[in-house]
């Protein structure tokens, strides 16, 4: 073990857990646009809008932003070090072989531990003296290196037997790219669910009644375990290579402490995830059983996120461990979790969740228009859904929580059979919602969300060119105004490309256009609104998202003049 990456190095006794504390911890380092009406916008109204200094985002569709940590608990550091050296311990304290050496890879992110996997490296025959836990932590305290360094990263634990103790080595020159699984928040809850346990168990002992081996012969087993989060959702067994004739030899019941010591560290991860585990059975003749041992296991790279979901999963892991971990170790409330979200996170939570866990499939029946836009993917349906979710009541949106918080948390196959005809009946709400009208509630919230989006991510440029003053003369225009909503269900009302910043005059004029069409909106088509759209566009365009100079007033009134002579031809259309 002699590279420059390891470092083999004498640590004082019993110090191993705040060494690993203090080392995880370098880790870290108002217009509604139709009908003529506008909302008034004061001064302080137009402050908040304004874009920070420094603040040039032009991307169509916001980033989610999450608060976070910088410095984690000191405690929940140690109770992460403390875990990993019991799994390690765990898995290697009937190794009682000098010269056999085991490697643990973890990904180390701010103190959370994400084990990655382990092998057996190296075996030899012998028998060494016996090693107990407390020895082997002490020893391995004073082996410990110093230095992890200072940003997240892979590091290895290569662990040997010698003849009365360990000795270990840290490797650190591994991938330096986080898998989509290791955990961000070290967690302060220690040991395992007494449920997580019992499932845990229940799979090591079936596990086990797979594993003969053949009297004077040996055997190995490869089995792949699925996970979700913490929970073990499945397993599935290889072939079991035999060698040898005689009669099949049943595992003895040491077995299962065996097979589950190395599944349990494995639930600390995120989402779906498969890990491999190999098991080796060997029969000596002279043995009332065979000795089984886990020879290694590790979890498989997942494919790449989902079409849907490329360009905004990363937002989604990070939102979905921040309410695994809070659910986890401080509120099961899920009202209490909900409170703690803004629309935008619901909206992600959703969306990222239903194309992770394929329910989109199972929404065309009850809400097909739902299922087709959020098939589509990207952040646009992100932000889609979140628009239909401020068109929706407080008891649609708190319901909608409740229920897909307890899916982030604790997975879909918690859903009772009620809770599912609950979700089913409210996307089959939402839906119908899509179809009707916006009210007065609802045009209110849009337009703000609006504004607010307009200025400070879509045109924040503009908003730095208008300034404090400025922006109270200038409006944001739904080209498409929200009064025709329900008759573009799959248009987001309020997404950039909707959306306009107009001098107020301008838009009073632009509101002139459409109050003129109002005696006939009730009968209006979708095709009847692109062509008024079409004829503001045509005439107005030239103002959109640019200052308005005085010494246009002309040219405007005679763009309100030409634009109403195309509007009343295509009233005239309409029966009276």
């Amino acid at each position: 073990m002699s590279s420059p990456c390891r470092h083999p190095l004498p640590v004082s006794p019993t110090a191993l857990i705040l060494l690993l504390s203090s080392l995880l911890s370098a880790c870290a380092a108002r217009s509604a646009g139709s009908s003529g009406g506008h909302f008034a916008l004061s001064r302080s109204e137009a402050a908040e809008f304004a874009p920070e200094d420094g603040e040039h985002s032009g991307s169509q569709f916001p980033t989610l932003q999450l608060p976070r940590s910088t410095k984690p608990p000191e405690d929940a550091r140690q109770v992460e070090a403390t875990r990993a050296l019991e799994s390690v311990w765990a898995i290697v304290r009937h190794t009682d072989s000098p010269g056999t050496e085991w490697a643990f890879r973890f990904w180390s992110h701010h103190g959370a531990l994400t084990l990655l996997a382990f092998r057996r490296v190296q075996e030899s025959e012998g028998r060494a003296s016996p090693v107990d836990r407390a020895a082997f932590l002490q020893r391995l305290g004073r082996e410990l290196p110093t230095l992890l360094g200072t940003h997240p990263r892979e590091v290895t634990l290569t662990l040997e037997r010698e003849e009365a103790h360990w000795s270990a080595d840290l490797d650190t020159s591994s991938r330096e790219s986080s898998p989509v699984y290791s955990r961000t928040i070290p967690s302060a809850s220690g040991g395992t669910s007494q449920e997580r346990y019992r499932q845990a168990l229940d799979v090591a002992r079936s596990m086990v009644r797979l594993m003969t081996v053949p009297r004077g012969g040996s055997a190995q087993l490869v089995v792949r375990i699925a996970l979700e989060d913490d929970r073990l959702t499945g397993w599935e067994p290889g072939a079991l290579d035999s060698s040898g004739d005689g009669p099949a030899l049943l595992a003895p019941a040491e077995a299962v402490t065996t097979v589950l010591g190395a599944l349990l560290p494995f639930t600390r991860g995120l989402g779906n995830r498969t890990v491999a585990l190999t098991l080796r059975g060997e029969h000596r003749q002279g043995d009332a059983a065979p000795h089984w041992v886990v020879m290694e296991a590790q979890t498989l790279e997942p494919p790449p996120p989902p079409r849907e979901m490329a360009d905004f999963a990363q937002e989604y892991r990070e939102l979905h461990e921040r309410i695994f971990v809070e659910f986890q170790e401080q509120s099961r409330e899920y009202a209490i979790l909900a409170a703690g979200l803004t629309m935008e996170q619901v909206a992600y939570a959703v969306v990222g969740g239903m194309v992770l866990k394929g329910v989109l499939a199972t929404l065309r029946v009850a809400a097909p228009t739902i299922a087709s836009v959020l098939t589509q993917g990207g952040k646009g349906a992100v932000h889609w859904f979140r628009t239909l979710l401020m068109r929706a009541g407080p008891e649609e949106r708190a319901l909608l929580q409740q229920l897909w918080l307890k899916v982030e948390t604790q997975g879909l196959r918690s859903l009772t059979q009620a809770e599912r005809k609950q979700f089913s009946a409210l996307m089959g709400r939402l839906e119908k919602m899509l179809s009707r009208p916006l009210d007065t509630d609802a045009k209110r919230e849009l337009w703000k969300a609006a504004r607010h989006e307009y200025f400070k991510l879509h045109h924040p440029e503009f908003a730095q060119i208008l300034g404090q003053e400025g922006m109270t003369l200038y409006q944001v225009h739904h080209i498409c105004p929200m009064e025709y909503a329900h008759l573009f269900p799959k248009m987001n009302i309020n997404g950039k490309a909707n959306l306009a910043g107009l001098h107020r005059s301008v838009h009073e004029s632009i509101n002139g256009i459409w109050t003129s069409m109002r005696d006939h909106s009730n009968r209006m088509s979708a095709q009847d609104v692109k062509r008024v759209v079409d004829i503001v566009n045509r005439h107005y365009a030239r103002w959109f998202n640019k200052l308005y100079d005085a010494r246009d007033a002309a040219a405007l009134a005679n763009a309100e003049r030409a634009a109403l002579r195309e509007v009343a031809q295509l009233k005239a259309q309409f029966p009276l």
